[in-house]
Order: structure tokens, then sequence, then C-alpha cells
């Protein structure tokens, strides 16, 4: 029964410090913790105390959540564009048959492979995944630039959801602005961690259950980059996804004053 106990106590020293701190505890801090003898209550606390200011100085309250399919050649710039911000990064991969996984693999260990039925629903189960007081919601198609932004965001108390202007390009150097008219394209990505935000709709999304929203006005923006990676055969594909539930969301009576998909991308 005692190695039992050690062994329950062991395991749950390793996943405070995996969940809250944000790596693996030295095999000597392990070791003292185990058999120290404080309740587990004061050994969580000595843990923080010891180490969770110095990585908050680093890392922000944030869990960036992505979910993606076959994005093997892109999707390390999402993560790499936030990497330094973020104090986890959760994956969903939707059915990738290319290297898409292994990529992740090489930044966290947080990787759920589910079926995707549609948008409003992989969002917002995405979200549910995330263990940080905040989430950061991404596309694999984009980047977010001016990050050191994000500070000033989750720490400002009167907002529980922010709305980020997001631009589309042609190209990755971002000299080429497209779809200029739908600008600021604001998209409420980065939010509380409360089960009560939801996405609604199978398509063209709305965020719903927050009250306390702004929009971002620092600098920070989300990067688009679908008309780099998606064209010919893959954009025919997502135009027809796109439309199919866009249709049945009309069927079900939600109001809709946008199209399926942009005349930008019709093909």
């Amino acid at each position: 029964m005692k190695d039992e106990l050690l062994f329950a106590r062991r395991t749950c020293i390793i996943e405070f410090y995996k969940i809250v701190i944000g790596k693996a505890p030295k095999e000597e801090e392990l070791d003292y913790y185990i058999n120290c003898g404080d309740p587990l209550d004061l050994v969580f606390l000595n843990i923080k105390t010891t180490n969770y200011d110095e990585h908050l100085n680093k890392k922000l309250p944030i869990s960036l959540v992505i979910f993606t399919k076959d994005s093997e050649s892109y999707i390390e710039n999402v993560i790499k564009s936030v990497n330094d911000y973020v104090f986890e990064t959760v994956i969903i991969d939707t059915g990738s048959s290319d290297n898409t996984v292994k990529v992740c693999q090489g930044y966290t260990d947080r990787i759920y492979k589910v079926g995707f039925s549609d948008f409003g629903n992989i969002r917002t189960m995405s979200a549910h995944l995330a263990r940080q007081p905040w989430v950061l919601g991404l596309d694999s198609d984009e980047i977010v630039s001016n990050p050191e932004g994000l500070k000033e965001l989750v720490f400002n108390d009167a907002v529980d959801a922010w709305g980020i202007p997001r631009r589309r390009w042609a190209d990755l150097e971002m000299k080429n602005q497209v779809e200029l008219d739908a600008y600021p394209d604001t998209q409420w990505r980065l939010f509380r961690n409360n089960t009560d935000f939801k996405y609604i709709g199978r398509v063209h999304e709305s965020f719903e259950g927050c009250k306390k929203k702004k929009v971002v006005e620092n600098g920070l923006h989300i990067e688009h980059f679908q008309d780099v990676y998606k064209s010919g055969e893959k954009l025919e594909e997502r135009n027809a996804w796109y439309k199919e539930l866009h249709k049945k969301d009309l069927e079900e009576g939600r109001n809709m004053s946008i199209s399926a998909v942009s005349k930008i991308d019709e093909v």
C-alpha cells in the first residue's frame, strides 16, 4: 500500500509540474517532494513559489489551441509566431495524412486526434482542452504579428474576450494585402478560459456567451495566408465544404449575413 501511495504522489507532482509550471521536475526536486512528508497542497504551493514567477516572466498564462489537417509545410509558422509568449500549445488534428503531427511533436505533447464535424464545434471543443486562464485560438494558415501586445491584453481585468484584427495576404512577405474591403475582419480568438463561451454555427461561426468584449487596438494582428497555401484543387475542396456547411446552417434557420464563399475565392 505504501508503494502505491508513493507512486500516486509521484504522479500528482509530475502532472502538477507539467500543467502549472510547464516543464518536468528535476529528479532531485521530485525525490524531495515525494519524501518530504508535506501534504500535497503545501507541496504544490512550494513548487509554485519556487518556479512559477520565474517562468511567467517569460510566458503568459495562455493556451495556444490550433485545429489542423495536412499542414506539415506551414503549421510551424503559426506555432513559432507566439511560442515565446504562450504557456502551452494544444494541437487538435482532424485527420492528417502527412507529417503534421510529427512537426507539432517538436513543440508539444498535447496533441489530440478527433473527427471534424463543423467549425463552431471544433473551435469550442478545442478551447475546452486549454489548461491556462486564457485561450488563443489560431488556424494553421495564420500567424500573430506584434505578439508582445498579448501581455497587456491578458492582464486587463475589464475584458474577457478580445477581437483581433485580421489581414489577408497573397504572399508570405506581406506586401500584397487582399480583400481590403473586409478589413479589419475582427476575429474573437483571445478569451478567458470559460465554458460559457462558445462558437455557434457550422461555418463563419460567431463567438457567443461573453459580454465583456473589446477590439484590440495595440497593433497586434492575425495575419492570414490562405491564398499562399490553398489554391487549385485544395481551394475547390475547401469551397465545396464551406457551401455544404453553410447550406445546413441556413436550413436550420441560422441568420447568415455572409455568403458561404467570398467572391475572391470562387474558382
